[in-house]
């Protein structure tokens, strides 16, 4: 009876190795994306309809949402970046087909399909970070993810990573952040208090509403000059996405923007005790839109926090390379499995 509760054990152990090994096989390659693209990344990603809800201070505006519900006892929320819609991360959910997780993705207020607070769409405008929070909240509520999930793992792009370590801070919903180049801070330390007085200049000048100084609204930017990824067909399915869909088009922030994600990068820096999950950050070595140096302060106070640096990587290591891609979607692939087979996660102090 021994042998066979043993047995037993190592059988489970064992198909879920093999499920970790195989994860390896089923990501998108860059010479087959476009015709994935046409066939059974968008057939998946259209399967679930686009979904809206109110913003929490106001019923007038709403936020949209994606959820692939498969009656799963496990979670994966998905964040996306600023201006990212959410059809970016199509190729993203249909290589994390095969995990025994259901899959909600969420896009922010102000953002792709969302209502706007200003007459101009491409401004990246908000009055306070604050509500995005609250506005994650009640949509958390409202699906009832919390009553309905055994575990619930997110994972988050640059901006996203921001809001979900403040959502995290507030109320403690992840049992585990995997965050692909967070925007724990946007400038560098050096750079960050003068940045803030200028700021809280150009607002009390009543510019709270204008671009920052120097940028201005959406740009086709050809892929010799983007920021985000090396990886040719990827970009270019970005580009498509923006053709079209004009309305979800967004150029820079707006100075409110801006000086709110200043203030919400204090909160963040002053409330780190009250991370107490682990949290995986996948830094870009390439980084050109946040700060690199924000990013080791945050994992060297955080008490579960494991950085890895990945030389050579653009911004966005879900639109990267293979060569960038696979390595952070692998280790997103294996460690949601060991998740589904409840094996404790080894932490190693960054």
């Amino acid at each position: 009876m021994l042998f066979k509760l043993e047995e037993g054990k190592l059988k489970k152990i064992f198909f879920g190795c093999f499920l970790i090994f195989s994860n390896y096989l089923y990501a998108v390659s860059e010479p087959l994306l476009k015709h994935k693209l046409k066939e059974d990344i968008q057939q998946l990603y259209r399967s679930s309809p686009l979904r809206f809800h109110a913003y929490y201070s106001n019923a007038a505006k709403k936020f949209p949402f994606k959820f692939f519900e498969r009656g799963n006892e496990d979670l994966l929320v998905i964040f996306p970046g600023k201006g990212e819609q959410l059809e970016r991360y199509a190729e993203t959910i249909y290589d994390l087909r095969n995990l025994n997780r259901d899959i909600l993705l969420v896009q922010f207020r102000g953002q792709g399909f969302s209502s706007r607070s200003l007459n101009d769409p491409e401004k990246a405008h908000i009055k306070d970070f604050d509500a995005v929070v609250e506005d994650l909240h009640e949509l958390f509520e409202y699906l009832k993810i919390n009553e309905k999930y055994n575990h619930i793992s997110l994972l988050a792009h640059s901006m996203g990573g921001h809001h979900g370590i403040r959502y995290q801070i507030k109320y403690s919903l992840f049992d585990q952040l995997i965050l692909n180049s967070p925007m724990i801070g946007l400038l560098n330390e050096s750079e960050t208090n003068p940045a803030y007085l200028k700021l809280i200049v150009l607002v009390g000048l009543g510019l709270s509403s204008s671009y920052v100084p120097g940028k201005g609204g959406w740009k086709d930017w050809p892929f010799e000059k983007n920021d985000v990824s090396q990886s040719y067909d990827r970009y270019q399915n970005l580009r498509r996405i923006n053709t079209e869909n004009p309305t979800t088009k967004m150029g820079s922030v707006t100075v409110r923007w801006a000086y709110e994600a200043l203030k919400s990068e204090r909160v963040i820096f002053k409330n780190l005790i009250k991370l107490k999950v682990p949290i995986f950050l996948f830094q870009a070595g390439r980084e050109a839109i946040v700060s690199n140096e924000k990013q080791n302060v945050f994992c060297k106070r955080t008490l579960f926090c494991h950085l890895t640096h990945v030389e050579g990587s653009m911004h966005n290591f879900l639109q990267e390379k293979d060569i960038y891609r696979n390595k952070f979607l692998n280790f997103v692939k294996s460690t949601l499995e060991r998740n589904a087979l409840r094996v404790p996660i080894k932490m190693t102090k960054y």
